[in-house]
Parts: structure tokens; C-alpha cells; sequence
């Protein structure tokens, strides 16, 4: 079972589409969910995906990197990595499901951005010049929140991120 991505993933993308991120979405897409969805040119996921079929419904949309996250059982999930690492147009992200997991990582000192998931709770903000989002749940929002994404936007001026509810 690979913990991490032996080398980063590089891609070079399109400055004028935006990367979404999602997690959390434990074998259920709503409408308003894939409809966000359509048109982004990646999808990032960053763990509890719980269903191979979610995931393929995902990479009908566009392609998929995702994290394994803790409710990522069974031989669909074991070949996943816990932590990627991804260089999309020279921005170097780290996607995991539990940032914990990333405690003491050498990843962390030369990435752009944190992606993670797990606690249900969207977050976007800047820690030691970091960008660390987390997109919350687009199926199982926590205390009483609204199902939630993120979009990326990777292009000549930088990094941000917005967030989405459906």
C-alpha cells in the first residue's frame, strides 16, 4: 500500500480553467455538486471517496488525482496514496486526506499548497507563506454547514483559491 508518490506528479494546465477540489463525498455526488464539476479541467480529491463508482463518476468529468482517505477501503482503494504531490505549472501542492499525516513531512518545505480533507469543515488560508484549503464536504457537511468545493486557479499571477457552495 503506497504511503506516497515515489516522484511528483507534474501537469502543466490551463491558467484559464480552474482545478476543483473535493472531499469527503463518502459514496454520494449531488446534482449541485456535479454540476460545478463540469468543465474544470482536474479534479482533486482529497480523500474519503468510499465508492470506486464515485470515482469513476468523477473521472467522466475530468481527470482525478486523489488522496486515500480513511474510509478507502478495499482493492479499488489500496493502490492510492495517502499523500500526492503535484507540481501543476511549477505550483507544488501536497494532497492528503489528514493534514496530521503530514507532521515532520520534508514535503512540507518547499510546497505552495496544502489540499486536505477529513474534518468535514471547509477552510482556506495562508500559514508560513502556504496556501492550506480544505474544501470541507460536498455530501456530509459538518454542524449544520452547506456542502462545499473549492476552486483553484493556477495562473501567471500566482495561487488562490475560492470557495463554492452548491
Amino acid at each position: 500500500m503506497p504511503n506516497t508518490d515515489e516522484q511528483p506528479l507534474r501537469l502543466d494546465i490551463d491558467p484559464l480553467r480552474p482545478v476543483l477540489v473535493l472531499s469527503d463525498t463518502h459514496g454520494t455526488l449531488s446534482e449541485p455538486v456535479i454540476r460545478h464539476l463540469l468543465g474544470v479541467q482536474l479534479i482533486l480529491h482529497a480523500g474519503d471517496v468510499d465508492t470506486p463508482e464515485i470515482l469513476s463518476e468523477l473521472q467522466a468529468i475530468a481527470p482525478v488525482i486523489v488522496a486515500r482517505g480513511n474510509m478507502d477501503f478495499g482493492g479499488w482503494a489500496k493502490e492510492i496514496p495517502a499523500v500526492r504531490h503535484l507540481v501543476l505549472n511549477e505550483v507544488s501542492i501536497v494532497l492528503v486526506h489528514n493534514i496530521t499525516h503530514l507532521d515532520g513531512s520534508p514535503l512540507l518545505d518547499h510546497c505552495d499548497a496544502i489540499v486536505h480533507g477529513h474534518t468535514h469543515r471547509p477552510v482556506i488560508e495562508t500559514v508560513n507563506h502556504t496556501l492550506v484549503v480544505n474544501p470541507g464536504s460536498a455530501s456530509y457537511p459538518k454542524q449544520g454547514l452547506s456542502p462545499s468545493l473549492i476552486r483553484l486557479w493556477i495562473d501567471r499571477t500566482g495561487l488562490r483559491a475560492e470557495m463554492v457552495i452548491p
